[in-house]
């Protein structure tokens, strides 16, 4: 008679135990991935705002230190407007503050949240700047 003695394949309780550890896994991961996704997105409106003070300082610096420009296509435009629109949000001789009221396009966790960066003028140090933001913590640029 034919008998098998080698018996291949796994048991159901194997095959249990595995899809168990591939779910927590994946329990794991996934709210990561997102945050991770989200920090991604947030820094290209870190770089565009970035790029922007960096042409407003260059305006301050030409026009003799006098005033900081109020209107954003004094700097040539061209901003990125994938996740809000770039405001001039204050402006006067000394400093001038340029960001986004409300952040779109983005997750639930951090849509309608504002990121401004502040510029700072001084005579003695130059320009310093500053991100001024309401976004949680594990969202926000490092000082």
């Amino acid at each position: 008679m034919f008998r098998l003695s080698n018996k291949k394949g796994f048991t159901l309780i194997e095959v249990m135990i595995v899809v168990a550890i591939v779910g927590i896994l994946a329990a794991i991961a996934i709210p990561a991935y997102s945050d991770f996704v989200t920090k991604c997105r947030l820094s290209e409106v870190w770089a565009a705002l970035d790029r922007v003070a960096q042409a407003a300082c260059e305006y301050h610096a030409l026009n003799e230190h006098s005033v900081f420009p109020s209107d954003l296509s004094e700097l040539g435009g061209g901003w990125s407007r994938k996740y809000g629109q770039i405001e001039v949000i204050q402006v006067n001789a000394r400093e001038g503050v340029y960001g986004i009221r409300h952040l779109t396009n983005l997750p639930a966790s951090v849509v309608n949240h504002y990121l401004y960066l502040q510029i700072i003028f001084s005579p003695n140090s130059g320009y310093s700047k500053q991100w001024i933001t309401d976004l949680p913590q594990k969202f926000r640029p490092r000082q």
